[in-house]
C-alpha cells in the first residue's frame, strides 16, 4: 500500500533521500554500553540530535516518523546553518 504523501513516514523517507536528513540506528540489549556509545557519538560535531529510545514513546512506525521529523525540526531551529542533519535514533 503506498504511503499518503501527507504521512510522517512518507516525509521522512523523502527527506533522507534529498539528502537532507541521515539517521544512525544503534539497536542494543540492554547492559551492553548502547549508552556510552551513544554519548561518544553525539560528542562528534557532525552529529546534531539524537531520540534515546524513542520506543518509549513511539507506538507505531508513523509515531517514531513524527518524533524524528519533530527533532529535526528543532535541530535546524537551533543550527540553522545545518544543512544535512544527522540524528540518532
Amino acid at each position: 500500500m503506498p504511503l499518503s504523501k501527507d504521512s510522517a513516514e512518507f516525509k521522512l523517507r523523502t527527506l533522507i533521500q534529498q539528502k537532507k536528513l541521515k539517521l544512525i540506528t544503534l539497536i542494543a540489549p540492554p547492559q551492553s554500553g548502547s549508552t556510552i556509545f551513544e554519548r561518544v557519538l553525539t560528542q562528534s560535531p557532525d552529529v546534531h540530535g539524537q531520540l534515546h529510545e524513542p520506543e518509549m514513546r513511539a507506538q507505531t512506525a508513523e509515531d517514531l516518523a513524527d518524533l524524528i521529523l519533530e527533532r529535526r525540526q528543532h535541530i535546524l531551529e537551533d543550527q540553522p546553518n545545518t544543512k544535512e542533519p544527522v540524528c540518532i535514533v
